[in-house]
């Protein structure tokens, strides 16, 4: 008996069509849907007709449902080079035909090369049985079957093909279709925007640090000059921002009132802690009692400090801990703080280090990433010229305290029949040192000479130029000369020797 070709259509409901009765053992061909719900395309599926049995080529080919479906699925849509054909099998995009119970009918190769699964293994089985590690939008697209309606929905998770991204991504668009001789489908489309979104992902991370970094800016080093208040701020900033617990600890240069070091140790002053055990800087490579810790050569504070670069530790092994502790005590501290990973930082500024951070993550924490690093960096950066600052104004206000205080001791009885006593309340710590001065200078005839001064400014230098102005003022008045011609000759000498900070007196 003569075969014949027969094509069937299955379209979105959208733009619904009756499809022509089914001949016997003929395979119904599959309508792809494109972008709009109302546009189909058509993939015909030929086969010779007969009474009973179907052949192609002279070769016997198994019918039923089952048997047509293995094909289309392992072969794709039949026909004789229509273009439709070769729109769903040389697109690059992945298109699908689900039965109503979400079960794969047809895969195209698209599919089959970014899951990494041949098309057969999908036949009658759904996503999640041949690709268990992607997430399947089930919800949508029984949304889908039941309204009628496009949607899309992502589709997340890894496939057999490694990819250097990770985690891929899709995004697909799911029409419902009829299917002849079966209850309503779907077809999908979708299009890998991995890519997209990680670029999004990475954006988004971005503009969270510079927020992070704006926020270190107004918190940290902004408030006072006082190293131990600058030190807490930035360990209250950094947990629980970016760690768990947070310590510093700075390079001490001075050894007033305690020994030196040993030979080859750096000498590091514990300041702050934000919780136990690093309360007080006291899990700190080789961390004990007492407000100093003498770091050898060879530890991972050491070494950044020496360096100049960060240290990690993700997962750190017990082994690993002890090259940041040296004590085994101090490694037992971490493990029962639950502290998994560690990230030390050194505070450097003009090229030198003036101390170094220490950030512990522990429990449900994730480890420490390559963004951490970076952005730990940047705030150390900061807050090494703010700790900088500090520590040079505590330097010169120590010694400017010790230059008035020598000075401004008790001025000497001038005469027998005199007594003097003075005393000097300054308005506040941040005048305390500067060019106030007071002096008693005994004068012929029994006199004496009450002075007070003011030297304009503050700090070491202005205390410099008071003990200046004092000694000159001693050595005028030691002329016995009158109060008008004395203080001429005094203007005269302050001009002369060219001091910046300018004086009054009375």
């Amino acid at each position: 008996m003569p075969s014949s070709r027969s094509a069937f259509i299955c379209r979105v409901p959208a733009a619904r069509a009756r499809s022509p009765p089914l001949r016997a053992n003929t395979p119904a061909s599959v309508l792809v849907p494109c972008c709009s719900p109302a546009s189909t395309v058509s993939v015909t599926a030929g086969c010779a007709v007969g009474r009973g049995r179907s052949r192609r080529a002279g070769s016997a080919r198994s019918s039923g449902p089952a048997a047509r479906d293995r094909r289309r699925a392992a072969h794709g849509p039949e026909g004789d080079g229509l273009p439709a054909r070769q729109l769903v099998e040389g697109t690059l995009a992945p298109i699908v035909v689900l039965d109503a119970q979400l079960r794969h009918l047809y895969v195209n190769p698209a599919w089959v090369q970014v899951s990494g699964v041949p098309a057969t293994p999908f036949l009658g089985r759904t996503l999640g049985e041949v690709l268990p590690d992607l997430q399947s939008p089930d919800d949508v697209l029984f949304e889908v079957l039941a309204d009628g309606q496009l949607r899309e929905a992502t589709i997340a998770g890894t496939t057999e093909v490694s990819s250097p991204l990770g985690q891929r991504l899709w995004c697909a668009v799911y029409h419902r279709v009829d299917l002849p001789g079966r209850d309503a489908g779907l077809c999908g489309i979708g299009v890998e925007i991995s890519n997209l979104r990680r670029y999004l992902d990475d954006l988004e991370a971005a503009h969270q640090r510079l927020a992070l970094l704006d926020a270190a800016a107004e918190r940290v080093g902004t408030t006072t000059l006082d190293i131990e208040t600058t030190c807490q701020e930035l360990v209250d900033f950094l947990a629980p921002s970016l760690a768990d617990m947070a310590a510093v600890g700075i390079v001490e240069e001075e050894f007033t009132g305690a020994p030196p070091p040993p030979p080859g140790f750096l000498r590091l002053r514990k300041v702050r802690g934000s919780a136990p055990p690093w309360d007080g800087m006291g899990a700190a490579p080789a961390g004990g009692p007492g407000p100093y810790v003498d770091v050898p050569r060879g530890v991972a504070t050491r070494q950044c400090l020496d360096s100049g670069r960060p240290w990690l530790g993700n997962l750190a092994s017990d082994e690993l801990f002890q090259k940041v502790t040296v004590d085994p005590k101090r490694t037992k501290i971490f493990r029962a703080a639950g502290i998994h990973s560690l990230l030390i930082t050194p505070l450097i500024t003009a090229g030198r280090p003036v101390g170094v951070v220490l950030l512990g993550r522990a429990d449900a924490s994730q480890p420490c990433d390559d963004d951490d690093l970076v952005t730990l960096q940047v705030l150390a950066g900061r807050a090494a010229v703010s700790i900088d600052s500090a520590r040079r104004y505590s330097h010169e206000h120590t010694m400017a305290l010790e230059l008035q205080r020598a000075l401004l001791s008790e001025p000497r009885a001038p005469h027998p029949a005199v007594e003097v006593a003075a005393r000097y309340l300054p308005s506040g710590r941040s005048v305390l040192v500067g060019g106030d001065w007071y002096d008693s200078i005994p004068l012929p005839d029994s006199r004496t000479l009450l002075v007070m001064g003011d030297v304009m400014g503050h700090g070491f230098q202005a205390a410099v130029a008071m003990s200046q102005y004092r000694s000159l003022l001693r050595t005028i008045a030691a002329s016995g000369a009158g109060i008008d011609k004395f203080l001429c000759e005094f203007d005269r000498q302050v001009a002369h020797l060219g001091l910046a900070q300018g004086a009054a007196g009375g």
